[in-house]
């Protein structure tokens, strides 16, 4: 059990952590630091590249919550408000996850390499604040895990 409660804590720092260093460090300093063509190149590079963790956070945390609750305790035994509040809370975080994956991510893509800066600024802004949703998300999902014992 300590390896599984082990994945699902690092799953959980990439995942929140990353979001973090993006909406408060990293978006903000390229703000005055590079063209607006450059920062839609960098922001396509690295939304492209911690989506890949993204992905291996959301398996990692889905497979060893679903097995925590499942097998892990027991079985498949009533959950406390907590616990169900965090699951919620992954799910929706989940699905803004997968609309920025499937609809922005692309849109932003082939804007960039079109060099359609004002389809791509959509797009890129469309991203930013579906990490701001889900910062704002697992922030309160780490809140929810800390007092919610």
């Amino acid at each position: 059990m300590a390896l599984i409660v082990l994945l699902h804590t690092l799953s959980a720092v990439i995942w929140v952590g990353g979001l973090f260093f993006i909406c408060v460090v990293l978006r903000p300093g390229m703000n005055g630091l590079l063209d607006a063509q450059r920062q839609l190149q960098l922001w396509a590079v690295v939304v492209g590249r911690f989506f890949v963790w993204v992905w291996l956070a959301v398996v990692v945390l889905s497979v060893t919550g679903v097995w925590a609750v499942a097998g892990g305790l027991g079985g498949a035994a009533p959950v406390g408000a907590p616990l169900r509040a965090m699951m919620w809370l992954g799910g929706v975080m989940n699905l803004v996850f997968l609309y920025s994956y499937f609809a922005s991510l692309p849109r932003l893509k082939r804007s960039v390499v079109a060099s359609n800066w004002e389809l791509a600024a959509r797009a890129g802004n469309q991203i930013r604040m579906s990490m701001v949703v889900n910062l704002v998300l697992g922030l309160i999902v780490i809140c929810v895990a800390s007092f919610g014992r």
